[in-house]
């Protein structure tokens, strides 16, 4: 056999076929279709040049990292994703190229907490909506560019991108901005108020108004939201209604910020023993079941000891104790934020929660608080 012969354009069919599995939520047979049209014959070979055409080059590069990203290959998925960017941009098809940069944002900034190059995804989508005149990718700009914005621009701008998913009959932008009213609301402290913006864009997202991916951004919103207010239990009871869809697409909590919440969800409520040790007991796998239930149950007892060294008062987490305690050294915003790798956003939000749950009014009463509980 000539190995130095050049790859075979990939079929038509297979990349039909590869779309069709996406849109069914099957993704191991869409990677495999389109590694399959890649001429790749595993994982390693993703980025082999392959003779193909610059727009099936394209279509394929974002088809594998969609289908990676539902698996929860992320770090693959984001080459993908850049790979199917520059193909876009070669072709040249702005609106493709877009929406991929704002795909990319998302994933540097929620998977990686890379906020630098998530920035600089939302000023190159921005740039490409404004100079080929997308106006269908606006509010997806601004949704992206939102999160850096303090609460109440977030909400003015979320609300913006409301009308525009109205207008443009686009469901799954306006679930995605009802969901970020929500976020802006519950970080102004209107807690119930925002509650009902996030129930709304979960009911519609799970009765499948939108598309796929309208499951994740919800579902991941919500999350984030509703730990930073410690509604544990509304989260819980969202995380069951979600359970016929998982049982069909797989698991939606695909950034590492919504594993987190659902792991807190997991501990808080006692089912991480339980999602454990079903693991080993559905393989049959006894020596590991009882392995692991020793271990879960040393686990338990560390986590009393620290628990009674180091408390957490009225629901904060862990990361609202650590930004408590370096509000009461009296550092800045900017401050915190560079000791503990956040965007200056991120630790506004976290601050406006301490105050909230701890029903105090003000910084210094904040600091007052951590010295008074012995939190430095």
């Amino acid at each position: 056999m000539d190995t130095n012969q050049p790859s075979q354009p990939p079929s038509a069919a297979t990349i039909e076929a590869g779309q069709k599995a996406l849109a069914q939520g099957a993704w191991r047979e869409a990677r495999s279709a389109f590694e399959l049209a890649i001429g790749a014959s595993d994982a390693a070979k993703h980025f082999s040049r392959a003779l193909l055409e610059p727009g099936e080059n394209a279509e394929i590069f974002s088809g594998l990292a969609e289908a990676m990203w539902w698996l929860g290959e992320i770090r693959e998925s984001l080459e993908c994703w850049e790979r199917a960017y520059s193909e876009f941009r070669r072709q040249p098809d702005a609106a493709q190229a877009a929406s991929v940069a704002i795909q990319l944002a998302v994933i540097y900034d929620a998977n990686l907490g890379n906020q630098a190059t998530a920035a600089g995804w939302v000023a190159r989508a921005t740039r490409l909506v404004d100079e080929h005149a997308l106006e269908p990718l606006r509010g997806w700009v601004l949704i992206a560019s939102a999160t850096d914005s303090d609460p109440g621009q977030h909400e003015a701008l979320a609300r913006q991108v409301y009308r525009l998913g109205r207008t443009s009959g686009d469901r799954h932008l306006e679930l995605c901005a009802l969901t970020q009213i929500g976020v802006a609301l519950i970080d102004q402290g209107r807690i119930t108020e925002g509650m009902t913006f996030h129930d709304e864009a979960m009911a519609g997202a799970l009765a499948g108004e939108g598309e796929l991916e309208t499951v994740a951004f919800t579902a991941c919103e919500m999350m984030d939201s509703y730990s930073r207010c410690a509604q544990y239990q509304r989260m819980a009871q969202w995380i069951r209604a979600a359970d016929r869809f998982v049982e069909r697409y797989g698991c939606p909590y695909l950034n590492a910020s919504c594993r987190t919440h659902y792991g807190e969800v997991l501990f808080v409520s006692g089912e991480w023993r339980r999602a454990a040790l079903a693991i080993f007991e559905d393989f049959g796998a006894v020596k590991d079941a009882e392995s692991t239930t020793i271990l879960l149950r040393e686990m338990e007892i560390q986590a009393r000891k620290q628990t009674g060294r180091t408390p957490h008062p009225q629901g904060l987490t862990p990361r609202e104790v650590e930004v408590l305690r370096l509000v009461a050294q009296g550092l800045s915003d900017k401050e915190i934020a560079t000791r503990l790798v956040l965007s200056r956003h991120t630790v506004h939000r976290h601050i406006h929660s301490i105050l909230t749950k701890l029903d105090l009014p003000s910084r210094t009463a904040a600091a007052a608080y951590a010295v008074r509980h012995g939190l430095l």
